[in-house]
């Protein structure tokens, strides 16, 4: 199906598990299965909003059949999101209506794209599940990407992005730091940034209401100027004419 009028595509297909693997839908003897959904998100419309409903609906419904058909409700979201890291994984869990109250995700990493450096936020790609105990998560690529995916035309580069793998664990403790957040070091760089960017927009507003105080108070000086000057020369006319008299 596709998530916009004939464009962003998803993908679901239920696997079974037989023999302790799990293998296509055609799999005999299954103890268990799992709905796994590939999509490209449409971009939402501003950055670092959640997507608009009307862009949801389509894949929240063949999800929502998938697993009645599966008789069970363990589902992996693998996707380009196009959500920026202000959307966590569990709000993309909670509004695509996956069963249970568990997410499960991939470390949040600057995946998108090489026209913009990887930068803005733009962590994009993601693997989400429902069930598990912890993802761990390995970009298969740095930003220094190899000849061959520089893809660049008249001046201006193709939006590539690093891919991302996710190994899907039952325990619960593990490196990863649970539904889709930043890792710490990335966190802590976030913050640092923020509050840099803070201070910067505090140390500007305090130069603008500076420089308007400063405006203000040579207004008022020159109206108290203005007014003396005023009375000075009432007072001298006020001297000639009793001279004259």
């Amino acid at each position: 199906g596709c998530m916009a009028l004939h464009d962003r595509p998803f993908v679901l297909q239920t696997f079974q598990e037989s023999s302790g693997l799990l293998i296509g839908s055609n799999a005999s003897n299954a103890s268990s299965k799992v709905v796994v959904v590939g999509a490209h998100f449409p971009h939402p419309p501003l950055l670092y909003m959640p997507l608009l409903e009307q862009n949801i609906v389509e894949l929240r419904t063949a999800i929502a059949a998938a697993v009645n058909a599966s008789d069970q409700g363990r589902v992996i979201l693998i996707a380009d999101t196009n959500e920026g890291n202000p959307i966590p994984s569990t709000s993309i869990r909670e509004y695509l209506q996956l069963p249970g109250l568990k997410t499960v995700s991939t470390d949040l990493e600057f995946t998108c794209c090489y026209d913009i450096d990887f930068g803005m936020g733009a962590t994009f790609d993601r693997i989400i599940s429902n069930f598990g105990g912890h993802m761990e998560t390995q970009l298969m690529m740095s930003s220094e990407l190899p000849l061959w995916a520089r893809q660049e035309k008249y001046g201006r580069r193709a939006a590539f992005h690093l891919p991302i793998l996710g190994r899907l664990l039952a325990g619960s403790a593990g490196p990863s730091p649970g539904p889709g957040f930043l890792p710490q070091h990335r966190l802590a760089k976030r913050i640092f940034l923020i509050c840099v960017a803070v201070a910067v927009v505090l140390l500007v507003l305090w130069f603008f209401f500076a420089a308007a105080a400063e405006k203000r108070n040579k207004r008022k000086s020159k109206i108290l100027v203005d007014e003396e000057t005023a009375e000075l020369a009432e007072g001298s006319g006020e001297t000639t004419s009793d001279d004259s008299s």
